[in-house]
């Protein structure tokens, strides 16, 4: 028979799994390289990270994947608070698109954001993996 503790921490990581099913995740190794090599804070290396590996990303699949590199602040079902933070990735594109240059981020419209060509190869090749 589990522990009570047993049991709540399997329930917890089941609630995490299933928050975190189809998000793109980066490594912290690679988000410390991006943020040396590129000059970027560590949750802006995130989202680069985010957007080499994927066509185009929302808000919220960027605003997950920050969460997620948060530890102990696992993603959750959205709340007030959540909606008054839904700019944050917004707000970590802005910065990064004043110090690599507007081009480099691309906004789609009803799609998210995704990279400019030249810049995804970059990322990609600062974290080890091919074009």
């Amino acid at each position: 028979m589990a522990c009570a503790n047993c049991l709540k921490l399997g329930a917890l990581n089941a609630e995490l799994e299933l928050a975190l099913e189809g998000a793109v995740f980066v490594t912290e190794p690679e988000v410390q390289r991006l943020s040396h090599v590129l000059g970027v804070s560590l949750q802006e290396a995130v989202i680069l990270g985010v957007l080499a590996r994927v066509e185009s990303a929302t808000r919220a699949e960027l605003n997950q994947a920050c969460a997620a590199r948060r530890i102990g602040n696992a993603p959750r079902t959205r709340t007030h608070e959540d909606e008054l933070q839904y700019s944050y990735a917004g707000v970590l594109v802005m910065h990064l698109r004043r110090r690599l240059g507007r081009e480099q981020i691309l906004s789609r419209p009803w799609s998210g954001y995704r990279l400019a060509p030249e810049m995804r190869a970059r990322v990609l090749e600062v974290i080890g993996e091919q074009p």
